[in-house]
This record gives C-alpha cells, structure tokens and sequence, in this order.
C-alpha cells in the first residue's frame, strides 16, 4: 500500500502531460467508487507483452485512493485531473442513460469515451489502444503498430455484428478523430442508446476513414458459412469480419470467443463455458482454440479453422475470471 500511495501522489499531480515520446498508449478506463481487482491481472498481461508501451489507468481519484494496489507498469491518472470539454458537459446535461442501475455501468459504459476523449487532447496522445479491463492482450501492439496507422486513418474496433460493438479493444489514431466520436456521444446522449449501438451508428453514419471493422473471424470460416447470429443479425458486407486479416495475420475477439471459453459475467446469467453469443455473426463452436507457448513460453491463443491458424490478440474475459487465462500458467 506504501508503494501505491507514494506512486498515487506522483501520478495524480502531474506537471506534463503524458505526450508524445511513445509511439503507441495503451489506456483502461474504470469509472466509478471502486477499481475490481481482476484490473490489476489485465494491466499485468498487457505489460507482459508492451514492455514499452506507455499505459494508463484513467480512474476516478475516490477508486485509485481506496485500491490496494496498482501495478508498477501503469500510471494511474484521475479523471478529476481533467478538464470536461463542452461535448463531455453536453453528454452530462443530455444523457437519459440509468445513473444507478449497476451503479450507474450503463452511464459510465458511454462517459468512459468523453473520458478518453479529454484525456487524449489534453495529454496529447496518438495511436491509443483503449481495453477494457476484462480483456487480457497476447500480443506486442508495437509490432501490429505500422499495421493500423497504414490501414486505420481513424477509430478501429471490434463490431460483432452491423449494429453493434463490443468496445473491448478500440484503436483510435489522435485527438481529431476522438473529439468527432466525443461530439457523437453528446449529440445521440438523449437517445437513450448504450455504448455498444452508439459506436455502431458512429460507424455507419460516417465513413472507413473515420471508423472501420477490425478482423473478428478468418477468411476459411466465413467461406463455408453464413454470417447469421442466433438472433438473426445478417453481415451486410460479409468481408467487414475479415478486414484486414491478410496483414495482421491474427485475429482480434469482440466477446464471443471470451464468453465461449470463460463463460459470461455470472449477473447476466448461470456462467459456464461454451455460451454462444445470441449477436454475434459467428459460432465459435464450430472453430478449435489452441494454447501454444512462444519463445518466452507465454501461452498464446490460437483460432484454428480448418487448418489455418491465426493468434487471437486480445480476449474479451466476459466471466471476469482473468486469472484462468494469464498467460504464464495454463488456461
């Protein structure tokens, strides 16, 4: 607790911002009176493979004053420390989201992105990598870096389908962009509309440029089946789900393929593995997930189907139960 404190003090009273001398950042954002404690496993394994990466933890100065601890790896920055910009007060004066329901995750799911909004102005950050801090990373993002600035000129993410996203992993190229998606959030925030189908329509209503499909199935797969959720959501450009593939060579998870391994968040639901996400285009189930060691003897997912194989670079945890997919001990 000594440490955290003394690392508390230094990072909430800042005197430059975060800035530009990393060439990527890697943000998670909580909300909220109390930080869970599976955020420190999530913050770990995404430093277990961005040794250099700058990483923040953009939290509410109550939660970061009462956590026990807070990784060595990861400045923690309160969201009081920010200045709200006039879209960040818009969204507060309009929004018809549940304050309390789940204290207040609903509203807190959308404000985390006026949030990300303020923080990425004010601290002058590019090329931000936002997790949600129930996703564990199995990959380098300075490697996949030249990738998204050469294919993604704005927001990249993971949409399991045409309406909707799962902000798990978010890509977002500078301020520009962020302040557009920020206007976005203000301008929809009576429309009582969650995070997920607000991302979607920022989508569908602008352009590739502005915010684009990252790969959440293989090729092979989408080849031989269908893009239909059990719900009955239809791909309307089945190559969305693919974007890219050839040169990221991997795969990123926008829920299901967490939720089929881990289970869901046990308040949704009896939480076991094998869920089939109702939305999403795909079925895992229909897919082989291996665990292989690299050269550091991490163990790393893989997608399989039906011989090729891809990494999967993030999964989206859904049951919580991160310490099950750390990468230095087995799944």
């Amino acid at each position: 607790m000594g440490n955290f404190v003394r690392n508390l003090v230094l990072m909430l009273h800042f005197c430059a911002p975060v800035s530009a001398v990393f060439d990527y950042s890697i943000v998670f954002v909580h909300l909220g009176k109390a930080i869970p404690p599976y955020v420190q496993i999530a913050i770990d394994q995404a430093r277990e493979f961005n040794p250099q990466a700058s990483m923040i933890l953009l939290a509410n100065q109550e939660a970061l004053e009462k956590a026990d601890a807070c990784s060595d790896g990861a400045r923690c920055i309160a969201c009081e420390s920010l200045v709200k910009s006039d879209d960040h007060e818009a969204f507060l004066a309009k929004t018809a989201l549940d304050a309390h329901s789940r204290d207040g995750f609903w509203l807190y799911a959308s404000e985390r992105f006026l949030y990300l909004a303020d923080l990425i102005a004010q601290h002058e950050l590019h090329n931000v990598f936002h997790l949600e801090y129930d996703n564990m990373l199995y990959v380098d993002l300075q490697e996949l870096l030249p990738i998204f600035q050469k294919q993604y000129p704005g927001i990249a993410a993971t949409f399991d389908n045409d309406e909707r996203c799962i902000p798990g992993f978010v890509y977002i190229r500078d301020s520009e962009v962020m302040n557009r998606l920020a206007k976005f959030f203000g301008d929809h925030a009576g429309d009582n509309l969650d995070d997920m189908h607000i991302l979607a329509m920022f989508k569908n209503e602008t352009s590739e440029a502005i915010c684009d499909h990252l790969p959440i199935i293989t090729k092979e797969y989408v080849d031989e089946y269908p893009l239909v959720s059990n719900f009955g959501h239809v791909a309307s450009d089945r190559s969305n789900y693919f974007k890219n593939i050839d040169v990221f060579k991997s795969i990123f998870d926008a829920a299901a393929l967490g939720q089929f391994l881990g289970g869901i968040d046990p308040r949704n639901g009896e939480s076991a593995p094998g869920f089939i996400n109702e939305r999403c285009l795909f079925k895992p189930s229909l897919l082989k997930i291996e665990w292989i060691p690299d050269n550091q003897n991490r163990k790393i997912p893989y997608v399989v189907y039906p011989h090729a194989r891809y990494r999967i670079n993030n999964l989206h945890i859904h049951s919580k139960n991160l310490e099950r997919f750390k990468s230095k001990e087995a799944p």
